[in-house]
């Protein structure tokens, strides 16, 4: 199992031979220094830093399962996983796979270069309510994780409301997770045109290996892909294992657009 994007650079890296392999890697491919976690080429956000070094351990942990002889009869992936489970499925190699991670990753970080954009994680409100408080602040519901958690997504200012929102009307938990891009939403069209193209520089094998996971039943074939369905970030499934640490939200007196 690949998991999402982490949330913080490590302690401290593995030292041994297959991981200098990938570090040398991911400087080659994705112009990131895993040892000094800084970018060697033009820098990104720490959003993409992250999901670099996300990509690099899956393909290093996967180097060493082969090392000890495991051979795995299904691959399953979580968001930003998907990178190094196409890898180990033998989809792509490693490198294509890092690539196109940073590539992907930078082109939705320029999204929040012109804008500030959150994710809202709401837990204790139906749909129905959720669907209201979105539609009331100009935000969207970017996850549908079970029937009383739920994740938002727009420009910062109107995700606050949103929250704040949510908690009036008795939601047990609302918090924001500052992000590049406002993932899962219509407003990712945006630059849906030029992931695409990035995704469409790369060939794509037939799996080796039967890939799964909670919304994915199959991998692209041989055939380059038309769209852009992955990594959490541009497609959908579950964000919440790749968010930077969350801001709790607080109730406000007023809140944007009624609905109260």
């Amino acid at each position: 199992m690949f998991p999402g994007q982490p949330l913080a650079p490590p302690v401290e890296f593995p030292e041994d031979a297959d991981f200098e392999a990938i570090a040398l890697l991911t400087r080659q491919r994705a112009s990131f220094d895993l040892h000094t976690f800084s970018w060697t080429g033009e820098p990104s956000s720490d959003t993409v830093a992250l999901q670099a070094y996300g990509v690099a351990m899956g393909l290093y942990r996967t180097r060493r399962l082969r090392a000890e002889g495991i051979a795995p009869r299904l691959i399953a992936e979580h968001s930003m996983g998907i990178y190094p489970a196409l890898a180990a499925a033998g989809a792509l190699d490693e490198g294509d796979a890092l690539e196109l991670a940073v590539r992907l990753g930078r082109t939705m970080a320029a999204m929040g270069r012109q804008r500030t954009y959150a994710l809202g994680c709401m837990v204790g409100l139906t749909l129905e309510p959720l669907l209201a408080i979105a539609e009331n602040n100009g935000v969207y519901l970017a996850n549908h994780n079970t029937s009383r958690h739920f994740l938002l997504a727009g420009e910062r200012g109107a995700m606050e409301d949103a929250c704040a929102e949510a908690l009036a009307r008795g939601a047990f938990s609302a918090r924001l997770f500052p992000c590049d891009a406002p993932l899962h939403t219509p407003l990712m069209a945006e630059v849906a045109t030029e992931l695409s193209a990035v995704a469409g520089d790369y060939r794509y094998r037939e799996p080796s290996v039967p890939p799964g996971g909670p919304h994915r039943p199959g991998l692209p074939g041989r055939r380059r892909p038309s769209g852009v369905h992955g990594p959490g970030p541009h497609g959908a499934g579950p964000v919440g294992a790749h968010l930077p640490r969350p801001a709790r939200c607080r109730r406000r007196p007023s809140l944007r657009g009624g609905g109260g």
